[in-house]
């Protein structure tokens, strides 16, 4: 199976496009079952920012949560966590980010619930952005008091605003 190497140069864009990108996501799937083309499949997929914030990419990228190990989807939350605040202000984004708070390792996790609380005001006030927030409040304690933390000292400012309000 070496159409990953063939595929590289056009597999984001066919990833954005509703035509496309349900074979796209039946390949990432496949990686799932066949190691070796793990890498070559990430390597196509390097640039992942457009697909957190696409309709149709975003489904791709569940298809990668849901089919690869942990240690394979790292590429994910990594490009997550230096994308937090842009990913998590998007709707598609928004749920990508709540899958792979689902099904990343403990480690994925906590990094990216740390990404996030590194925004916890921004994002508490935003349209997509609360959601997110009340995502990690309900995962676990320690993300529950690090959102807390950032959150300290503008609960008041936060409770009248119409999207943090929903923060709880």
């Amino acid at each position: 199976m070496r159409i990953w190497g063939w595929l590289a140069p056009t597999a984001i864009d066919s990833s954005r496009k509703n035509i496309s990108n349900h074979s796209i996501q039946q390949l990432v799937r496949l990686c799932g079952s066949h190691p070796a083309e793990v890498e070559p499949m990430q390597n196509a997929l390097a640039d992942l920012m457009p697909l957190f914030v696409d309709q149709n990419g975003c489904h791709c990228l569940s298809a990668a949560l849901a089919s690869l190990a942990a240690r394979d989807s790292q590429f994910i939350f990594d490009c997550a966590c230096e994308n937090a605040l842009l990913i998590s202000r998007d709707r598609f984004g928004c749920a990508i980010l709540q899958r792979c708070l689902d099904s990343g390792s403990p480690e994925q996790q906590n990094s990216l619930a740390e990404a996030i609380c590194a925004h916890a005001r921004d994002l508490a006030a935003d349209t997509q952005g609360n959601y997110i927030i009340q995502h990690v409040l309900a995962m676990t304690s320690e993300g529950a008091e690090a959102v807390i933390a950032a959150l300290s000292g503008s609960f008041f400012e936060l409770s009248t605003h119409k999207f943090a309000s929903n923060v709880k």
